[in-house]
């Protein structure tokens, strides 16, 4: 129970003040966690300098924890860019510092590889200026190697010290790595999934759930046969019963077309109260007998609303699509077919 509220205070400290559910997992909270992680790297540090007496080592760990606080107390300000570079430039000085006192062989130049990562996955920075700080990575990386090859550390560190100096470096860095990469992984889950359900809602009517007019020359290929269906008295039922009702009606209406038409034809809510089926491999007879089916079953089928029973029926055209034919003349005839069927005292399949 502690540990589960003290992962929730945490989160809410991480998420603090992120707009929306995409938000949540971009640059804002990457910048804290990366920050909150620095900072446990610099405590552990510093807990081993403390343990073995480095007083040396553990100003520099100091300097580092407050590095990594001031940079994570920036991202709650409202400038968060200034955050992000900070945190970049800051986390460099350290590491050539690091490298400048205790040597090549600390490790500590390996965390410049977790900043470009880390910088790389900012999105508020352009393609062009994360090449140009890739590049300044490069050339600190080269330059610390040339200087380390030449001149000395400043501090000898004993070999029993690098070595677990070398295992807290590689843990944490791995750490790092494992976040950011598992953090870009979330984030391009995230947008495929945002982009995916945007798809969807451009060509699903939001009401019925079925496929609207947009996704005509993305659903329909090698038609042979078009049917369109038309609640009667439509009106009627909005004006006696309410809106709520018609909607509570086209839902269920809907939800029985898809199921038991759904699995021949690709069905469209052409708008209002009227549908499309367009059927693959089905000559205009199997089709009447589809439309027929459904006919029938709507004649048992219970529609309620509230206290109400309200019966629906359908006026249905049919037309076979010609070769060379577009599939909007075919609509045009079954259309026809359909506004004769109304003529003709609707509830009705006209082929």
């Amino acid at each position: 129970m502690v540990l589960k509220k003290g992962f929730e205070s945490i989160k809410y400290f991480v998420m603090k003040d992120t707009e929306n559910e995409l938000d949540a997992w971009k640059t804002v909270v990457q910048m804290r966690t990366f920050a909150i992680l620095l900072s446990a790297y610099s405590c552990l540090m510093m807990g081993y300098c403390v343990l073995f007496i480095h007083p040396v080592s553990f100003l520099i760990c100091s300097l580092a924890l407050i590095a990594a606080l001031i940079g994570l107390g920036l991202t709650y300000g409202e400038n968060r860019r200034v955050a992000g570079e900070y945190m970049f430039f800051s986390s460099i000085g350290i590491v050539v510092f690091g490298v400048f006192i205790y040597g090549w062989h600390s490790g500590v130049q390996h965390f410049l590889f977790v900043f470009l990562i880390y910088y790389f996955m900012l999105d508020y920075a352009s393609i062009l200026r994360k090449v140009i700080y890739g590049i300044t990575l490069l050339v600190v990386r080269l330059g610390l190697y040339l200087y380390t090859m030449k001149y000395d550390a400043y501090f000898h560190v004993m070999v029993k010290d690098i070595i677990a100096v070398q295992i807290i470096n590689t843990i944490t860095i791995f750490a790092l790595c494992i976040f950011l990469v598992s953090l870009g992984t979330i984030k391009s889950q995230q947008l495929q999934e945002y982009c995916d359900a945007e798809r969807r809602a451009a060509v699903h009517d939001p009401l019925t759930g079925l496929c609207n007019r947009r996704a005509l020359f993305e659903r329909v290929h090698q038609v042979t046969a078009v049917a369109m269906a038309d609640i009667d008295f439509f009106k009627k039922i909005n004006d006696t019963y309410g809106h709520a009702a018609g909607d509570k009606i086209l839902q269920q209406l809907g939800s029985l077309m898809q199921e038991y038409v759904g699995p021949f034809a690709k069905i469209v809510r052409w708008g209002g109260e009227e549908f499309v089926f367009f059927f693959h491999d089905s000559d205009i007879e199997e089709v009447q007998n589809r439309m027929q089916e459904l006919k029938k079953l709507l004649e048992h089928e219970c529609f309620r609303y509230q206290e109400h029973e309200i019966p629906v029926t359908l006026t249905i055209g049919v037309a076979q699509k010609y070769e060379h034919e577009s599939i909007y003349d075919t609509i045009n005839r079954a259309d026809q077919k359909l506004y004769k069927g109304k003529e003709n005292g609707r509830n009705v399949i006209v082929a």
